[in-house]
């Protein structure tokens, strides 16, 4: 189950990708945890869907016959991993998915990787009365921050219901995706980004099918902070500390999971080192955290500054032997 963080006393844009081409629009669906009323919506595609005329013989580049609804023109920010993917939907019925790369202009898309040859382009654009699209599958939804009370609180239950549309006679297929929502004073976070990471590991490069490395380090974050959790008091979150502290560990397990991921490609054993000296790094930064924030007010009080956690991470003895089961390597699927 995917967890989601929204910072308390801010509006938080809830933003869910489909898998597929969808009848009707999706419905969010959020629960508080103890007690209270359900709030959420009719969610929203990032933009309205385009009319498609022609698709070039690269199979890349989709002309449309208008402009699509989107906020600026051409749509740049409707591209990439996060908000580009899309779904050539054909005149009879059947549809492609694909990712966007970038605009050439307000109606010419092109896409990241050319169509395969399983997608008949002529089937997509045959004429039979209906109306090839370029629909956008990312769609989102803006919960107020009224909604969620002026404290933090954990453990909201976010539920997404949506209709994936099956064609003909079959019949309809209802989907639930859910996710915890957890409302904090400040997400945690180290602070690093592609920038700093190449800077920092210069020999990195993004792999083909990607537009950047922020999906790496995005899941290597999670990793940190699964290990981070396991080391504070009871009742306290990683929400709850300085990130900025663990960011030589999150470097190296960015680094670590990008090259394992390599090695799997090529059947190989994936080298733990660098996984074991960013281990030795959190367990460093435990010793002492630059802030604890005990009572959750976002203010440095006394005792909270310098604090002692107590670390009792043991890389290679009994944290290893006893969460060996549950780690996993980021990006491959593959248990240690």
């Amino acid at each position: 189950m995917k967890t989601r963080k929204a910072v308390v006393g801010e509006d938080y844009v809830y933003l869910w990708r489909s898998p597929g081409v969808l009848s009707g629009s999706p419905e969010l669906t959020v629960t508080p945890p103890a007690s209270g009323a359900t709030f959420g919506g009719t969610m929203s595609a990032v933009c309205g869907p385009g009319v498609i005329s022609s698709i070039a013989n690269d199979r890349r580049t989709i002309t449309l016959s208008a402009a699509i609804e989107a906020p600026v023109t051409p749509p740049n920010g409707l591209v990439g991993d996060q908000y580009g993917a899309v779904a050539i939907v054909g005149q009879r019925g059947g549809f492609a998915l694909a990712k966007v790369a970038y605009f050439e202009d307000s109606t010419t898309v092109v896409l990241a990787e050319p169509l395969p040859y399983t997608v008949d382009v002529s089937d997509i654009l045959a004429d039979s009365g209906g109306v090839a699209s370029l629909q956008w599958l990312t769609y989102s939804y803006t919960l107020s921050a009224a909604d969620f009370g002026t404290d933090t609180k954990r453990n909201f239950s976010a539920v997404v219901e949506y209709t994936e549309r099956q064609g003909g006679s079959a019949p309809a297929r209802i989907s639930r995706d859910r996710s915890l929502l957890h409302v904090v004073r400040a997400p945690f976070d180290t602070g690093l980004d592609e920038l700093g990471l190449l800077a920092a590991v210069p020999h990195l490069v993004v792999p083909g099918a990607q537009d950047s490395l922020e999906p790496q380090i995005a899941s290597a974050l999670t990793h940190l902070e699964t290990f981070v959790q396991r080391q504070l008091p009871d009742g306290k979150y990683p929400d709850d500390i300085d990130g900025a502290q663990f960011r030589p560990a999150h470097i190296m397990l960015t680094q670590w999971a990008i090259m394992t991921a390599r090695s799997v490609i090529q059947n190989e054993p994936p080298d733990m080192t660098l996984y074991d000296r960013a281990m030795e790094s959190v367990g460093e930064q435990m010793d002492r955290l630059n802030w604890l924030d005990a009572d959750g007010d976002g203010r440095v009080d006394e005792g909270e500054a310098d604090y002692n956690a107590g670390a009792s991470l043991v890389v290679g003895g009994t944290f290893t032997d006893a969460y060996a089961d549950d780690i996993s390597y980021p990006g491959t699927g593959q248990a240690r």
